[in-house]
Formats: structure tokens, C-alpha cells, sequence
């Protein structure tokens, strides 16, 4: 089940995830033509200075490497940066999947059927740019589809406990 929130795509456990590309064409194409960010914050600070800001290293799915942190609930802003580029399928376009899941399931990814086990919250984001998770309290892994240096905030300090993801 796919949901469009006013921040961007978040995708269910369930989610069919083959149509991703397309999803990240689609999101390209209209941010494109409107001018827009998605829905998103956006490259401006959403904690405006304040809170708690977490470098999360460069979790990636594909090379199975998550890192992990613990929030007090609410609101947490993830932003990707530093994007590993090319490939066959590499049209130049600077999104990633983020998906999180509670740190008491590690994730595990199966190549053939291109789906996350555990996913409790995803989004799709574009480099540079803030995107919104709505999380429970609770300790959370996090992994990108890309490999791509990962940043989260939280601006009520509620962030602590980070688990960078390590090469």
C-alpha cells in the first residue's frame, strides 16, 4: 500500500517495491515541472539550528550495513547526501529509498524480490533535501537504497544513542 503524505511517498512493510523507478521518475518528473521539492522541507533547516542533528554515516542496503538510533517520538528529519554515482541504470537523478525499522529487528534484504523485512516507515528523498518520519519512541535501524551519507534531526533533542553505519 502506497500513502501520499504531504511529505512525500511512505510505502507499508508490504509495499511492492518493483515499481520504485518508476515512482522515483514520476517524482523527478513533477518536482521538475512544478518547480517543487516534493513536499518536503526542502534544503532549508527544519529545525532552524535547534535540537539534535546525527551524522548516521552511509547505511546501504545493498551492502548490508544499517546504522541505528533512538528517538523520544515524533517528528525525525532525514536528509541524504553524497551520492554514489553510475551504474547501468544511473540517469543522473539524486533520489534514495530510506527505510526504517525497530532496532530489535535487524533488516534484511532479499535481492530477488527488491523488499526490506522489518520496514516500519520509507521515503523516498532526493540529495541535499529534508524529509519527514513520523516514529514512535523506540531505538530504530535505518538503511538507504543508495549509497549515500545519511543526516538525521530531531528539534526537540529527542535523538540519542546514534550507531553510525561503518564500512
Amino acid at each position: 500500500m502506497r500513502i501520499m503524505s504531504g511529505r512525500g511517498f511512505l510505502t507499508s512493510a508490504h509495499a511492492d517495491r518493483r515499481a520504485l523507478p518508476a515512482a522515483v521518475l514520476a517524482l523527478a518528473l513533477v518536482g521538475a515541472s512544478c518547480g517543487g521539492d516534493g513536499g518536503g522541507q526542502g534544503t532549508r533547516d527544519p529545525c532552524d539550528g535547534t535540537g539534535t542533528l546525527v551524522d548516521l554515516g552511509t547505511p546501504h542496503r545493498l551492502a548490508g550495513r544499517h546504522a541505528e538510533f533512538t528517538t523520544s517520538g515524533g517528528t525525525v528529519w532525514v536528509m541524504p547526501g553524497d551520492f554514489e554515482a553510475g551504474g547501468l541504470l544511473d540517469a543522473g537523478l539524486a533520489f534514495t529509498m530510506i527505510e526504517v525499522g525497530s532496532a530489535g529487528t535487524p533488516p534484511s534484504y532479499d535481492v530477488q524480490t527488491d523488499t526490506t523485512a522489518g520496514v516500519i516507515a520509507s521515503t523516498i528523498v532526493e540529495d541535499g533535501r529534508w524529509e519527514a518520519l513520523d516514529l514512535e519512541k523506540g531505538r530504530y535501524w535505518l538503511w538507504s537504497s543508495r549509497g549515500a551519507t545519511i543526516t538525521v534531526q530531531q528539534c526537540d533533542d529527542g535523538l540519542s544513542d546514534p550507531t553510525p553505519a561503518v564500512p
